[in-house]
């Protein structure tokens, strides 16, 4: 009997902590080359949360340089720090320089969960497009909630992690 309540507390509790933090992950299969290059433009911004799109932006950014990825920012190759609204025109720029994919994407949740915890909770769609003839050949949609002590960042961070491992 005491061996079945010590079990029923350790299912319980694997419950509890399981429905604690999420992460859910859509996307494609096709695989992007890993040396090709990659202008990772900046997200846009669908939450409350102001930057919410560079911040993205430049985690993607970052993140993808270590792991080997060639990348480049809007800000360092076109001398602009533009949202991405026109992203047609993004490519043909893109293309010119000779970079062979454009990133771009949205941030739909940034912020934490209201009530007691306060859990970070964040979403986000990436789309890569070849500058080549600008079709999407790559596109992904994840989002996450972390536990109450964990930052937005840290959660986003895994988030984009998991998706950069499916390029």
């Amino acid at each position: 009997m005491k061996k079945m309540f010590i079990f029923l507390e350790m299912s319980f509790l694997v419950l509890f902590l399981s429905a604690c933090a999420t992460m859910v992950i859509n996307s494609n299969n096709a695989r992007l080359q890993k040396n090709g290059s990659y202008l990772v433009a900046v997200f846009k911004n669908f939450t409350e949360t102001p930057h919410a799109g560079l911040r993205v932006s430049s985690m993607i950014d970052s993140i993808m340089a270590s792991k080997g990825y060639k990348t480049y920012n809007t800000a360092k190759i076109l001398k602009s720090n533009g949202d991405g609204k026109n992203i047609h025109k993004l490519i043909r720029r893109a293309k010119r320089k000779g970079i062979q994919y454009v990133i771009s994407g949205t941030v739909n949740e940034f912020r934490y969960k209201t009530g007691i915890e306060g859990e970070p909770a964040v979403g986000i769609s990436i789309f890569v497009y070849r500058t080549s003839d600008g079709r999407l050949v790559w596109s992904s949609t994840g989002s996450a909630t972390g536990w109450s002590n964990q930052s937005r960042t840290t959660v986003m961070q895994k988030l984009i992690n998991n998706l950069v491992n499916k390029l």
